[in-house]
C-alpha cells in the first residue's frame, strides 16, 4: 500500500464524512429536536 495515496484520500474522506455527519445534524437533526421537544407547547 502507497502512503502518498492512502493519505490524500483519507484526509478527503475524513472531510467528506465531517460534512455529512454537519449538513445531517442540521436538516434532521435540529427540526426532529424542535418537534420533540416543542418549545411553543410550553
Amino acid at each position: 500500500m502507497n502512503t502518498h495515496e492512502i493519505c490524500p484520500l483519507s484526509k478527503l474522506c475524513v472531510i467528506t464524512i465531517y460534512l455529512a455527519n454537519f449538513v445531517y445534524h442540521w436538516v434532521f437533526g435540529v427540526p426532529w429536536a424542535l418537534m420533540a421537544y416543542q418549545p411553543w407547547k410550553r
